[in-house]
Protein backbone atom coordinates (compact mmCIF):
# COMPACT_ATOMS: atom_id res chain seq x y z
CA UNK A 1 0.00 0.00 0.00
CA UNK A 2 1.39 3.40 -1.22
CA UNK A 3 0.13 7.03 0.23
CA UNK A 4 -0.25 10.25 -1.32
CA UNK A 5 -1.22 13.32 1.08
CA UNK A 6 -2.70 16.67 -0.15
CA UNK A 7 -3.84 19.67 0.74
CA UNK A 8 -7.14 20.42 -0.82
CA UNK A 9 -8.72 18.62 -3.49
CA UNK A 10 -12.07 18.68 -5.14
CA UNK A 11 -12.52 14.81 -4.07
CA UNK A 12 -10.22 11.97 -3.09
CA UNK A 13 -12.60 9.82 -5.43
CA UNK A 14 -12.31 11.84 -8.00
CA UNK A 15 -8.03 11.02 -7.61
CA UNK A 16 -8.44 7.71 -6.93
CA UNK A 17 -10.95 7.33 -10.31
CA UNK A 18 -7.99 8.93 -12.20
CA UNK A 19 -5.29 6.83 -10.33
CA UNK A 20 -7.37 3.17 -11.35
CA UNK A 21 -8.03 4.49 -14.70
CA UNK A 22 -4.31 4.17 -15.64
CA UNK A 23 -4.61 0.30 -14.16
CA UNK A 24 -1.69 0.61 -11.21
CA UNK A 25 0.07 -2.62 -10.44
CA UNK A 26 -0.03 -1.70 -6.58
CA UNK A 27 -2.83 -0.55 -4.02
CA UNK A 28 -2.74 3.62 -3.28
CA UNK A 29 -4.36 5.16 -0.39
CA UNK A 30 -5.37 9.48 -1.41
CA UNK A 31 -5.91 11.05 1.83
CA UNK A 32 -6.98 15.32 1.40
CA UNK A 33 -7.02 17.61 4.35
CA UNK A 34 -10.12 19.32 2.86
CA UNK A 35 -11.88 18.98 -0.43
CA UNK A 36 -14.15 21.35 -1.67
CA UNK A 37 -16.18 18.77 -3.51
CA UNK A 38 -17.16 15.99 -1.27
CA UNK A 39 -19.17 13.24 -1.52
CA UNK A 40 -21.54 10.93 0.12
CA UNK A 41 -24.03 8.25 -0.86
CA UNK A 42 -26.25 8.83 -3.94
CA UNK A 43 -24.37 11.75 -4.82
CA UNK A 44 -24.96 13.98 -1.58
CA UNK A 45 -22.73 16.59 -0.57
CA UNK A 46 -20.35 15.85 2.36
CA UNK A 47 -19.40 18.61 4.38
CA UNK A 48 -15.17 17.99 4.57
CA UNK A 49 -14.06 20.16 7.89
CA UNK A 50 -10.41 20.57 7.54
CA UNK A 51 -9.03 19.17 10.80
CA UNK A 52 -11.81 15.98 9.93
CA UNK A 53 -10.77 12.79 7.53
CA UNK A 54 -11.05 12.60 4.30
CA UNK A 55 -9.41 9.25 2.37
CA UNK A 56 -10.44 6.67 -0.48
CA UNK A 57 -8.04 3.50 -0.61
CA UNK A 58 -7.86 2.34 -4.25
CA UNK A 59 -7.09 -1.59 -4.56
CA UNK A 60 -7.94 -5.01 -6.47
CA UNK A 61 -10.84 -7.11 -5.29
CA UNK A 62 -13.09 -9.75 -6.89
CA UNK A 63 -15.90 -8.90 -4.15
CA UNK A 64 -18.90 -7.69 -5.53
CA UNK A 65 -19.17 -4.02 -4.83
CA UNK A 66 -22.10 -4.44 -2.53
CA UNK A 67 -19.68 -6.98 -0.73
CA UNK A 68 -17.28 -4.25 -0.65
CA UNK A 69 -19.39 -1.82 1.30
CA UNK A 70 -19.81 -4.43 3.99
CA UNK A 71 -16.08 -4.71 4.54
CA UNK A 72 -15.40 -1.51 4.76
CA UNK A 73 -17.94 -0.98 7.41
CA UNK A 74 -16.79 -3.60 9.26
CA UNK A 75 -13.28 -2.60 9.20
CA UNK A 76 -13.97 1.17 9.80
CA UNK A 77 -15.87 0.23 13.38
CA UNK A 78 -13.07 -2.27 14.36
CA UNK A 79 -10.51 0.60 13.71
CA UNK A 80 -12.80 3.31 15.38
CA UNK A 81 -14.65 1.33 18.06
CA UNK A 82 -10.85 1.83 20.45
CA UNK A 83 -12.53 5.60 20.63
CA UNK A 84 -16.20 5.22 21.65
CA UNK A 85 -18.54 2.53 21.12
CA UNK A 86 -20.60 2.54 17.20
CA UNK A 87 -22.52 0.89 15.04
CA UNK A 88 -23.26 0.72 11.12
CA UNK A 89 -26.49 2.25 10.00
CA UNK A 90 -27.13 0.16 6.59
CA UNK A 91 -26.12 0.76 3.87
CA UNK A 92 -22.93 2.25 4.83
CA UNK A 93 -22.83 4.89 7.46
CA UNK A 94 -21.34 4.58 11.13
CA UNK A 95 -23.32 6.11 14.04
CA UNK A 96 -23.17 6.66 17.69
CA UNK A 97 -26.55 6.75 18.78
CA UNK A 98 -28.70 8.53 16.17
CA UNK A 99 -26.37 10.65 15.01
CA UNK A 100 -23.36 10.38 12.27
CA UNK A 101 -19.88 10.03 12.84
CA UNK A 102 -17.89 8.16 9.64
CA UNK A 103 -19.53 7.46 6.31
CA UNK A 104 -17.83 5.27 3.31
CA UNK A 105 -18.44 5.29 -0.47
CA UNK A 106 -17.79 2.47 -2.80
CA UNK A 107 -17.30 3.67 -6.35
CA UNK A 108 -16.01 0.05 -8.54
CA UNK A 109 -14.43 -0.22 -12.02
CA UNK A 110 -13.79 -4.11 -11.90
CA UNK A 111 -11.32 -5.25 -10.91
CA UNK A 112 -10.39 -1.93 -8.87
CA UNK A 113 -12.67 -0.29 -6.32
CA UNK A 114 -12.43 2.69 -4.88
CA UNK A 115 -12.84 2.92 -0.83
CA UNK A 116 -13.98 6.65 -0.14
CA UNK A 117 -13.82 7.48 3.89
CA UNK A 118 -15.15 10.15 5.94
CA UNK A 119 -14.69 10.15 9.67
CA UNK A 120 -15.82 13.29 11.94
CA UNK A 121 -12.31 13.31 14.15
CA UNK A 122 -12.69 17.24 15.17
CA UNK A 123 -15.82 18.71 14.58
CA UNK A 124 -19.37 17.49 13.72
CA UNK A 125 -20.35 19.01 10.69
CA UNK A 126 -24.59 19.36 11.60
CA UNK A 127 -26.50 19.10 14.10
CA UNK A 128 -27.10 15.15 13.18
CA UNK A 129 -23.94 14.17 13.28
CA UNK A 130 -21.16 14.09 15.93
CA UNK A 131 -17.23 13.62 16.12
CA UNK A 132 -14.58 10.95 18.12
CA UNK A 133 -13.75 14.63 19.82
CA UNK A 134 -17.06 15.16 21.43
CA UNK A 135 -17.50 11.51 21.90
CA UNK A 136 -14.04 10.65 23.47
CA UNK A 137 -12.63 13.27 25.13
CA UNK A 138 -9.68 13.70 23.30
CA UNK A 139 -8.31 14.03 19.39
CA UNK A 140 -7.46 10.74 17.90
CA UNK A 141 -4.72 10.82 15.77
CA UNK A 142 -5.75 10.97 11.95
CA UNK A 143 -2.26 8.64 10.47
CA UNK A 144 -3.24 6.06 12.71
CA UNK A 145 -6.91 5.87 11.72
CA UNK A 146 -5.54 5.81 8.08
CA UNK A 147 -3.03 3.22 8.51
CA UNK A 148 -5.27 0.80 10.91
CA UNK A 149 -7.97 0.99 8.34
CA UNK A 150 -6.28 0.48 4.92
CA UNK A 151 -4.00 -2.13 5.80
CA UNK A 152 -6.95 -4.03 7.28
CA UNK A 153 -8.67 -3.42 4.40
CA UNK A 154 -5.75 -4.57 1.51
CA UNK A 155 -4.81 -8.03 4.28
CA UNK A 156 -8.31 -8.81 4.17
CA UNK A 157 -8.69 -8.38 0.03
CA UNK A 158 -5.31 -10.41 -0.05
CA UNK A 159 -6.50 -13.13 2.14
CA UNK A 160 -10.19 -13.09 2.39
CA UNK A 161 -11.48 -14.64 5.42
CA UNK A 162 -15.36 -16.62 4.86
CA UNK A 163 -17.82 -14.54 3.38
CA UNK A 164 -20.09 -15.28 6.04
CA UNK A 165 -17.94 -14.11 9.09
CA UNK A 166 -18.14 -10.60 7.24
CA UNK A 167 -21.87 -10.83 7.15
CA UNK A 168 -21.98 -11.93 11.02
CA UNK A 169 -19.74 -8.92 12.03
CA UNK A 170 -21.41 -6.71 10.26
CA UNK A 171 -25.17 -8.00 11.78
CA UNK A 172 -23.85 -7.86 15.59
CA UNK A 173 -22.75 -4.01 14.82
CA UNK A 174 -26.11 -3.26 13.19
CA UNK A 175 -27.79 -0.04 14.25
CA UNK A 176 -31.78 -0.96 13.86
CA UNK A 177 -31.57 -4.77 14.41
CA UNK A 178 -34.47 -6.22 14.76
CA UNK A 179 -36.15 -3.07 15.03
CA UNK A 180 -39.20 -1.88 13.10
CA UNK A 181 -37.96 1.41 10.85
CA UNK A 182 -39.27 2.43 6.99
CA UNK A 183 -37.33 1.30 4.26
CA UNK A 184 -37.19 4.31 1.43
CA UNK A 185 -35.87 2.93 -1.76
CA UNK A 186 -36.44 4.07 -5.37
CA UNK A 187 -40.24 3.10 -6.28
CA UNK A 188 -41.68 4.08 -3.03
CA UNK A 189 -40.79 3.05 0.65
CA UNK A 190 -43.01 0.76 3.15
CA UNK A 191 -42.33 -0.21 6.83
CA UNK A 192 -40.96 -3.36 8.84
CA UNK A 193 -38.57 -4.94 10.88
CA UNK A 194 -35.06 -4.86 10.11
CA UNK A 195 -33.18 -8.29 10.44
CA UNK A 196 -30.18 -7.55 9.02
CA UNK A 197 -28.02 -8.05 5.97
CA UNK A 198 -28.01 -11.33 3.35
CA UNK A 199 -25.05 -12.74 2.20
CA UNK A 200 -25.12 -10.16 -0.87
CA UNK A 201 -25.40 -7.05 1.18
CA UNK A 202 -28.82 -6.43 0.94
CA UNK A 203 -31.08 -4.95 3.67
CA UNK A 204 -33.42 -7.85 5.15
CA UNK A 205 -36.75 -6.50 5.96
CA UNK A 206 -39.68 -8.49 7.08
CA UNK A 207 -43.11 -7.27 5.84
CA UNK A 208 -46.31 -8.31 5.40
CA UNK A 209 -45.32 -11.89 5.73
CA UNK A 210 -42.55 -11.77 3.96
CA UNK A 211 -38.88 -10.99 4.08
CA UNK A 212 -38.06 -8.14 1.53
CA UNK A 213 -34.52 -7.63 -0.21
CA UNK A 214 -33.41 -4.37 -0.02
CA UNK A 215 -30.26 -3.78 -2.45
CA UNK A 216 -30.79 0.23 -2.95
CA UNK A 217 -32.06 2.33 -0.59
CA UNK A 218 -31.97 3.92 2.95
CA UNK A 219 -33.20 2.68 6.84
CA UNK A 220 -34.65 4.86 9.35
CA UNK A 221 -35.93 4.22 12.67
CA UNK A 222 -39.62 4.58 13.43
Amino acid sequence: MRYSYYSSCTSTMDIGRQFVSENPCHSHTFVARKQSSGRGQFGRLWLSEEENLHMSVCLRSDLSAQKMVVLASVMMVRVLKQFCPMQIKWPNDLYVGDKKIAGTLIETHYPWHIVGVGVNVVHAPCERSTSLRHESGFVACKEGIIHSFASAIEAWCVQPKPESCLIDEWNQNALYINECVKVERPGGSFEGIFVGIHNCGAAMVHAKGEKILVKIGNLSQI
